[in-house]
């Protein structure tokens, strides 16, 4: 036992065990006293259902021993980890979903969950999966005990979010607002909810939290939540890309980049700024080698967009990952490892980036930008420079005198070995690097 290299997840414990990986597999140690629970329940029909459905990572007994007092169980691994404040509105809402019918299926059998929160899922490409076993207990009352956790987790933050106050949904999510209370939530409810009709709270003086809802009828009022799109000039950027019958269309400029991320034989791919994801989907159809591609966007319409078309296409929705991050400003909560860890890939894809960082959204300093990409990837670096600034094709805004593709070599050189350069469009410069230190 002593010999072995254990690594515990510093929030992967509970009151039934702790969660470990050893030689990049995932394990949790239970203490015996749960020994015949679990031997009763991974022989149910229960557990056949719910395995059936794809709800939970593959389990089984595992022969490692650990301790005296305790067995252990071996999972499925789940590779790139997202955390809920980094989810889209349809993520949230499926993880919602998903842990509904978690609960139907096993009110089913008489078991229950013991919580409600969204901590309890991962998204396996694009695929909620329920991880915590810790959470399934017998059941013993007739409604659901942790429905207003629920309530306050998931469904109040998404229909605020469907009024269109995201970042209000968003800090919801985080750990910070975890000690507010039932009226905390319905204060804020009310605040923002006047003529919804299961919300009349004034006229009902009755708070949702107070309502006994059936798993039903949480299940109907979570699937009929809309999210409101902005309409934004970045959430409609990449509909020409698509056709009505879900076909992606591929350009000269995308066949070329594809063509050159094909030859690296890299198995892991990080698309920033994937927008829709129009160039990580064509990639996932035509390189073979590519195992793994992580799409992150911070504008929540268009990678909301890609999360819809990823999880529909049965080649992406497992290849395929999705967050919502903007890869500067960091928002990693104190518990949560930082995504420049989580989503590091061998090939770092940066397409049609940096002239909006510099010269209109921020006006970042490229050699922050390059330090932020440096860390993002283990090997390869693809990223475009456009010499025409922020020229659309039809005007041109005036470009600073600095701002040359001498200037961006120079400061490109000092991160990362420029293998070779290539002239794309008349607006892009491709440059194929690899990393230096």
């Amino acid at each position: 036992m002593k010999d072995l290299k254990i690594k515990y997840d510093q929030n992967g414990f509970d009151s039934i065990g702790r969660v470990f990986t050893l030689n990049d597999k995932v394990y949790r140690k239970v203490y015996n006293e749960y020994l015949d629970f679990y031997n009763i329940f991974f022989e149910s029909d229960c557990w056949k259902k719910l395995k059936e459905l794809k709800l939970f990572p593959d389990t089984s007994f595992s022969d490692i021993k650990i301790d005296y007092n305790t067995f252990v169980l071996e999972h499925d691994k789940i590779n790139i980890i997202t955390y809920p404040n980094e989810w889209t509105f349809d993520m949230l809402k499926d993880a919602a979903l998903t842990t509904l019918k978690v609960l139907e299926i096993l009110d089913e059998f008489g078991y229950t969950l013991k919580d409600g929160h969204p901590n309890n899922l991962l998204f396996d490409g694009c695929r909620p999966k329920f991880i915590d076993f810790g959470s399934i207990v017998i059941k013993k009352n007739q409604f659901w005990n942790a429905k207003n956790e629920f309530l306050k987790s998931f469904y109040i933050p998404l229909k605020i979010w469907s009024y269109g106050y995201e970042q209000l949904a968003n800090l919801l999510l985080t750990d910070e607002t975890s000690r507010c209370t039932n009226q905390d939530h319905q204060l804020i409810l009310n605040s923002i909810i006047n003529d919804d009709k299961v919300f009349i709270l004034k006229k009902r003086k009755k708070s949702i939290f107070e309502i006994e809802y059936s798993v039903q009828e949480l299940i109907n009022l979570t699937k009929n939540l809309k999210n409101i799109n902005s309409k934004n000039e970045w959430g409609e950027y990449h509909n020409e890309y698509f056709t009505n019958n879900k076909t992606t269309i591929s350009t000269d400029r995308f066949d070329k980049i594809i063509s050159i991320i094909d030859t690296l034989k890299v198995e892991s791919i990080l698309d920033i700024a994937s927008n829709q994801g129009v160039i990580s989907f064509l990639i996932s159809e035509r390189c073979k080698n590519v195992k793994k591609i992580t799409c992150l966007d911070y504008d929540s319409e268009a990678i909301n967009k890609c999360y819809l078309k990823a999880k529909e296409n049965s080649n992406w929705v497992s290849k395929i990952n999705v967050a919502k991050v903007d890869f500067i400003l960091m928002q990693s909560l104190y518990f949560q490892k930082d995504p420049q860890i989580r989503f590091s890939s061998e090939c770092l894809l940066v397409l049609a980036l940096t002239h909006h960082l510099i010269l209109s959204q921020h006006k970042y300093d490229l050699e922050l930008i390059l330090n932020k990409l440096h860390q993002y990837t283990s090997k390869y670096l693809l990223i475009e420079f456009m010499p025409l600034g922020l020229w659309n094709g039809k005007s041109l805004p005036e470009i600073p005198s600095w701002y040359t593709e001498e200037w961006f070599t120079n400061k490109l050189e000092f991160f990362f070995k420029i293998d070779s350069i290539i002239k794309l469009e008349i607006n892009r410069i491709l440059f194929v690097c690899v990393k230096k230190w």
